[in-house]
Order: C-alpha cells, then sequence, then structure tokens
C-alpha cells in the first residue's frame, strides 16, 4: 500500500499502488435503490411460522443474529408486512441500539422499526458499503444525527443525507476483498477462544461432577470430597471508596472490571472478586495489588482451598440464587459464607487448577491476539476510507 503523503483531498491516507485519481463523493441516496424500515407496531406472533421477527439487536458484526427470544410470525404475516430485500440488500440499527450493520443473506425475516434495510445500486460493491457504514466516521455522523433522549434514534432522512466517498467498482472490491480477509481472521481467532472456554466448561463439568477424577503420584485416586461452608474456608473483604487516593499504578476495580489506578492497595495477593451490588454472578480472578470499589467483595484468609480453586467454586455457583434484593441484585458477606461447596484436598485442587488455568492462560494470550486483530482493522478502517 501506498501512503498518501501530500494529504490529497478525496483520496485516503492509505490506498493500494494501482489506484489513482479522487473520489466521488455523494450521499447514500445517490446509491440505494431504496432506503426504508421495518413495521411500526407489533405482528401476530406465530410458535410454526418460519419467519423470524427481528430488530436492531439481531443485527450483530454483520450477521443476523437469531436466538431462543427471537419470535416467529406465519408466513401471511411476513407476506403482509414484506420488505424488498435482496442480495444487494444491508440492514442497520437504527433505534436503541444503533450503527450495527448486516448483509441480508436471503433469511426468512421480518424486519421491525428498529431495523432499516439499504438495497444497494448493482454497479456498486455492497461489501465496500458495509465497511464504510462501519468507518469511525460514518458511525460518528450516525451518532450526531441522533434524536431522542431515553431511546437513541436514527432517521432515514439522515441515513439518506449520509455522505460517502467512492473510488471506482475495481477499487472498491479490493478494499472489500482485503477487509473481509481480516473479517475472516477475527472470526477464526473469536471461535478459537469460544473452543477454549467451551473445553474449559465441559472439564469443569466433568471434574465437579466426579466424572473425572485425578490421582496421587502412587496412582491412587485423592479422598473424596468434603462440603464446606464457603465461610469456613475463606472470608469476604468489603470494597472501598477510593476517591480520596492519589492517581498511581494499583487497578482499581468494580463488579465491571478495570476503573481506574491509584497510589494505595487494599489487598495484596491472590483473590477472588465477586459482586456485592448490581453484577453479582461474575467472579473475577485478581493476583498483586489491587482496590475494590464498595460494589465488588474479595475474597482473603484462604484455609483448606487454594485462591484459584476459590475462583472456580465462585464460577460454579448459581449467585443469582442468592440474590438478597427486588430491585438492584444484592448479597451479603453472611449470605456468601454460608454457601456449602464440596472441596477436595489441596493437592487435588492443585492438579485441577494447573489444568484449568493453563486453558486459562490460553484464553488470555488468544484475547490479546484478537485484540490486535480489531486494531488494525480499525486502524484500517480509519485510513482505506476517506
Amino acid at each position: 500500500m501506498k501512503e498518501n503523503r501530500k494529504n490529497t483531498p478525496n483520496v485516503p491516507n492509505l490506498r493500494f499502488p494501482e489506484f489513482e485519481g479522487e473520489w466521488k463523493i455523494k450521499t447514500l441516496e445517490n446509491h440505494t435503490a431504496k432506503i426504508g424500515d421495518g413495521i411500526h407496531g407489533t405482528p401476530k406472533y406465530d410458535d410454526n411460522g418460519e419467519y423470524y421477527f427481528i430488530n436492531g439487536n439481531n443485527l450483530v458484526d454483520g450477521n443476523i443474529k437469531i436466538n431462543e427470544q427471537t419470535k416467529r410470525v406465519s408466513d401471511d404475516e411476513a407476506i403482509k408486512h414484506k420488505r424488498d430485500l435482496g442480495s444487494h440488500t444491508l440492514l442497520l440499527s437504527i433505534n436503541g441500539t444503533v450503527g450495527n450493520v448486516a448483509f441480508y443473506k436471503e433469511e426468512k425475516v421480518m424486519l421491525g422499526k428498529s431495523a432499516a434495510y439499504l438495497n444497494i445500486e448493482a454497479y456498486i460493491d455492497v461489501n465496500f458499503i458495509y465497511h464504510v457504514l462501519n468507518t469511525p466516521k460514518t458511525q460518528y455522523f450516525f451518532y450526531s444525527e441522533l434524536t431522542g433522549t431515553t431511546i437513541k434514534n436514527l432517521s432515514l432522512k439522515s441515513i439518506r443525507e449520509t455522505r460517502i466517498a467512492l473510488p471506482i467498482l475495481e477499487e472498491q472490491t479490493k478494499i472489500a476483498d482485503f477487509l473481509q480477509k481480516i473479517d475472516k481472521r477475527i472470526d477464526t481467532q473469536s471461535k478459537i477462544i469460544e473452543d477454549y472456554k467451551f473445553l474449559k466448561k465441559g472439564l469443569m463439568q466433568k471434574i465437579f461432577n466426579q466424572e473425572l477424577r485425578f490421582k496421587d503420584n502412587q496412582g491412587n485416586l485423592y479422598a473424596d470430597w468434603s462440603e464446606k461452608k464457603l465461610g469456613e474456608v475463606l472470608k469476604i473483604g468489603s470494597g472501598k471508596d477510593y476517591k480520596h487516593l492519589k492517581s498511581g499504578n494499583i487497578p482499581v476495580y468494580g463488579t465491571g472490571g478495570y476503573m481506574t489506578s491509584v497510589d494505595d492497595y487494599l489487598f495484596e495477593g491472590k483473590s477472588v472478586g465477586i459482586g456485592r451490588k448490581g453484577t453479582i454472578d461474575k467472579p473475577v480472578f485478581l493476583d498483586g495489588k489491587f482496590w475494590t470499589v464498595d460494589t465488588l467483595f474479595y475474597t482473603h484468609s484462604f484455609d483448606g482451598v487454594t485462591p484459584y480453586f476459590a475462583y472456580l467454586l465462585f464460577q460454579r455457583i448459581n449467585w443469582l440464587k442468592f440474590n438478597e434484593a427486588s430491585g438492584v441484585p444484592s448479597l451479603s458477606k453472611a449470605t456468601i459464607e454460608k454457601i456449602k461447596v464440596r472441596i477436595p484436598e489441596i493437592a487435588e485442587q492443585q492438579k485441577i487448577s494447573s489444568m484449568l488455568s493453563a486453558i486459562d492462560e490460553k484464553i488470555v494470550v488468544e484475547s490479546k491476539q484478537l485484540e490486535n486483530l480489531k486494531t488494525q482493522k480499525q486502524y484500517l478502517l480509519q485510513n482505506l476510507f476517506v
């Protein structure tokens, strides 16, 4: 690729060397046969119907995602509210979740009001337009055009007026094909991570159901697991406010993860964080010096259980079952300490932890590689387009 060293207007910062000349800037309306949205209202659902009723939240990473919550409608209902969708159609989320783009691939779907459709002209590479819609510049324009206070909305008028720069078809296809290869690498990397998570989940299921047991150095099974209350094997520490502290290099964690860094620590060592209020079902493994805020408990003073094995135990607990509030989910120390778990002896814990922590480490490594790929793609989206 070559760089646009002269900062020529209407030319991208990065470009394949075989192409020259300025790109033509027009509105999306100039490049689409039609832009419209789905029905405004609730259709008649039919559990036996062949068509799915989708909205903007079903548009994920270029695809239409159907899940257990997605409702079905009858053929008659779908035909009644039929939209003109085809192989050159892109779908865009425009209400609530805004800016997600997906290809329409002849799926049997009926659109709701939060999903817009763009029928791209046949002389334009639809894959190129897909990436244009995902560029920071276009996404920023969408967000600048949002209306509404609680629920944000992007109007069809704003979509039609979105300005995009277009090169000749050959250059469109070259860029689109290149970015599609990056997307495939991202998909493959995501699949690798999901496979590791699935492997860990399956192994944990077998280990904690006693279907998979470990043996000592003499080839004998370890002793039977014993039932104990969490309060017998560890203590629960409370998070505190950090705003009186200065900026530093010690991480502060809340239920949403890392928040900031300060100059003092609440605890040093290996620990498990579990939400006191808000997100109470996402335990995290902590190591080193750290601070937790009031909404995140941390564990310490382990007796008969290793910190990592405690983390595995916490992953197995249905925390929402122990929710103590009718509004925002909440847990108390007393409730956590009374939860009963089955624990093997330390030697077996260490063998279990060694196996599963190795998978966790692989997940971390592969996740960093995935983030690097996503960062590369963002760079390309910023520089391959005008």
